[in-house]
């Protein structure tokens, strides 16, 4: 029926980079974004899991960007990458970057490549040629953004952790001291002065402030 069968379509270089990296993105939204939302088995779950009831791409994304898991960098970058991932997923007649920019009405993302990474390819001028050139460019743009995401929760864990030893280290103290009976006056000084030091470091979460003045 068709000039050419679906089978034999030939595929387009480009369209399979843009939706390989972008598999890869999703990826690492979905990890980080079910990470911020407490979700620790992202794969079973309605949203972030793999069946046709998952959120999309698109909608991972800006739940993401609405939750303020980027800079604003990052979102500028990512928000450029979501729409060249669009067009080639949804339009067939873009077959190629140069096609991709030509079919934006506005052109931002033209002037943005241009802007951006023009300065680094020698002779640049626009032509399918070039925009390609700069498009590796901008997928290093993208990898980084990625890094950096991943980064910030590596180190959101990490915090997490630390706060989780210290209510310990905490919850241990008190259980440990509340019968101050047994200690010498020297003792209980040293205690309170432990536990006020706890107090201190822990003073950005729920913990009331008279805690240590009802043991001691």
């Amino acid at each position: 029926m068709f000039e050419i069968a679906f089978r034999d379509l030939p595929p387009s270089e480009d369209r399979i980079r843009v939706i390989t990296v972008s598999v890869q993105v999703e990826e690492i939204i979905t990890t980080c974004l079910a990470r911020l939302l407490g979700v620790r088995e992202s794969k079973s779950t309605r949203s972030f899991g793999t069946s046709s009831a998952s959120l999309s791409f698109n909608a991972k994304l800006n739940l993401f960007l609405d939750i303020k898991g980027m800079t604003k960098s990052d979102e500028n970058i990512l928000v450029k990458f979501s729409y060249i991932r669009n067009k080639f997923a949804h339009v067939l007649g873009v077959q190629t970057i140069y096609e991709c920019l030509e079919s934006q009405s506005d052109k931002s993302i033209k002037k943005y490549f241009e802007r951006q990474y023009a300065n680094r390819i020698e002779d640049y001028e626009y032509s399918a040629l070039k925009v390609r050139e700069a498009f590796n460019f901008f997928l290093d743009d993208v990898e980084n953004c990625c890094v950096m995401i991943m980064e910030r929760m590596f180190n959101k864990i990490e915090a997490e952790t630390e706060l989780l030893v210290k209510t310990k280290r905490r919850e241990i103290l008190l259980k440990n001291f509340l019968d101050k009976s047994s200690l010498s006056k020297e003792e209980a000084a040293f205690v309170r002065k432990v536990l006020l030091k706890s107090q201190q470091e822990m003073k950005d979460y729920d913990f009331t402030d008279e805690i240590v003045d009802l043991i001691f």
